[in-house]
This record gives C-alpha cells, sequence and structure tokens, in this order.
C-alpha cells in the first residue's frame, strides 16, 4: 500500500482541474485529490493498476453527500480527461498517478514496472509530437508540456472514424496476432454485444484495445485462464469435426 506520493504544489492551476474549479468550486477539486488519494492508498502488487475501487455511492455515504451530484462531477472529470475508464470493470482509473510516484517509494516490482512502463510512453509521446510539429517562431522552441500533448492526442482520437464492431474473425485474427490462444473470441464478442458495444457509460473507440485489457484480465486470474483454456480446445476439437466430417 503506497503510503505518501507527490503533490504538485500549482495542481490547481492545470487547465482541465481549473475547468473543474470553476464548474464545481472547491468540492469538486476536493473530489479529484480524495480519488487520486484512494487510488493510490489501494495500489499493491495484487492490484498494480491505478483505479479506483469505490463508486459514486460509496463516496457520497462516506462524506454525506449526495450520489448524484458526485456522479455528475466524476462524469466531468473524465470528460476533461482527468480520469479514464476501465474498459473491463468500468471503475475510474488513473494511469498519471505514475508520474507522481518514484519507483523508490514501492517494494512492489509490479507497480515499479508500471511506473517505468508509464514513463516509456510518455517520453515516446512527446518526442512523436516534437518530430511533426513545425514551429516557425522561435520563441515557441520549448519543451512540450504533458498536458498539452494530452489535448492534441484527444483531439486526434475525436476525429477517427466511428467505432465498427468486429466479426468473430477479425477477433480471432488479433488474438492469433498478439500469440493468445486462451481467449474465447465468442465470448469476447457476446459480452460486448450484450453491452452494446459499451464501456461502462460511453462508447467502444478501440475493439483492439479492449481485446489487449481482456486477455491481461484473464491472464491475472488463472481459474478463468485454464477454463478458457479448456473450453478453446473444445471449440478447436469442434472446428476440426466440422472440417473432417466427423460432426
Amino acid at each position: 500500500m503506497m503510503q505518501f506520493f507527490k503533490h504538485y504544489t500549482n495542481m490547481r492551476n492545470d487547465v482541465k482541474i481549473k475547468r473543474v474549479i470553476k464548474r464545481y468550486g472547491l468540492k469538486g477539486y476536493g473530489l479529484y485529490n480524495a480519488i487520486i488519494e484512494s487510488i493510490a492508498e489501494s495500489l499493491c502488487s495484487e492490484r498494480p493498476l491505478p483505479t479506483l475501487e469505490e463508486t459514486a455511492q460509496d463516496i457520497a455515504e462516506q462524506y454525506n453527500d449526495d450520489t448524484a451530484a458526485i456522479n455528475d462531477i466524476m462524469s466531468y472529470m473524465l470528460k476533461q480527461g482527468l480520469f479514464e475508464l476501465d474498459e473491463i470493470t468500468g471503475r475510474i482509473i488513473c494511469h498519471k498517478l505514475y508520474r507522481f510516484i518514484d519507483k523508490s517509494q514501492t517494494r512492489s516490482p509490479e507497480i515499479r514496472q508500471m511506473i517505468e512502463n508509464y514513463k516509456q510512453n510518455t517520453i515516446k509521446s512527446i518526442e512523436c509530437h516534437r518530430q511533426i510539429k513545425t514551429v516557425s517562431d522561435k520563441s515557441d522552441r520549448v519543451e512540450v508540456e504533458e498536458s498539452r500533448v494530452e489535448v492534441e492526442v484527444e483531439v486526434e482520437v475525436e476525429k477517427k472514424a466511428r467505432f465498427t464492431p468486429p466479426t468473430a474473425a477479425e477477433v480471432q485474427a488479433y488474438l492469433d496476432e498478439i500469440g493468445n490462444h486462451t481467449i474465447n473470441r465468442d465470448s469476447f464478442i457476446d459480452y460486448y454485444e450484450s453491452k452494446g458495444w459499451m464501456i461502462g457509460k460511453n462508447k467502444m473507440k478501440d475493439w483492439k484495445a479492449a481485446v489487449r485489457t481482456w486477455v491481461r484480465r484473464e491472464n491475472n486470474n488463472p481459474k478463468k485462464q485454464s477454463l478458457n483454456t479448456v473450453q478453446s480446445r473444445i471449440d478447436r476439437v469442434e472446428e476440426l469435426k466440422k472440417i473432417t466430417g466427423e460432426a
């Protein structure tokens, strides 16, 4: 369990947080920090992903507040990109929390690896942005702030074409591509079709990302992994029977 993490003294001046404060006042700012603290506190080897265990109702009951009001603030913070939604559980997740944690603050190898992965991905994102951005004014040739990179990436994502649900063949092809043979493609498709291809309250944007998250979740669950392996083998046997005419 994390005992502490770094906190920027000018956090309140972040453009996204300023929007939250402008709309909800100190209540919004306080809720943001309460969520960050709760996520950091729950980090451990068993739960290295920075997800929020509590729901809006849990938080409302803890602070004697209204569930609808808390849910409204949380939804607004999600729209601002301060948090994300876990594609499988629908819970709030904050990968940016790794920015505030040093590897020296934890003995967990899982959390240390997560921190290293986040920092490496951030460096790659900034370097890519520098290469494609044309700077006409020399005075603008300064290091691009991470928050601005995130905003521009979000704009590019919104410009992408509308989401189209994948076929069973496409899911299987991608599972083969990433070398996974334990996930049942039909179970994946049936699960998200039953939810209208929604992630929480938002429409899915990248089904391949959902597959990868599904694979990670299953790999961390030995019982499910074993069941999926058996089911996958049964499915393959059935397919072979159909091909050879034994069925």
